[in-house]
């Protein structure tokens, strides 16, 4: 296993995964919200490869106005109802 870097570490958004390949990941912590850890081949994120970081879990509902969000739920619905086009996943 090589040396981890404190002082001045790698700073990356992708980085590419050997087979039984391993990544140490740091961040820091002050953005609450649900955070999308993901491959970028779609297909693979509707198939399970993806996960979500949970930050700071208690601070989330204070981020959100639902006022001004779940309107958009009932649009949604609407609109999909009579809609030809169906979504088989998530979209990503």
């Amino acid at each position: 296993m090589g040396r981890l870097n404190f002082n001045n570490p790698t700073r990356r958004d992708t980085t590419v995964m050997p087979a039984k390949g391993w990544l140490a990941l740091a961040f820091r912590v002050d953005n609450p919200g649900a955070w999308l850890f993901h491959c970028h081949i779609a297909w693979h994120a509707g198939q399970g490869l993806s996960m979500q970081f949970l930050e700071t879990v208690s601070e989330i509902p204070g981020t959100v106005n639902l006022a001004e969000l779940e309107p958009t739920c009932s649009i949604w619905t609407q609109y999909y109802a009579t809609s030809q086009c169906k979504q088989w996943d998530s979209g990503l």
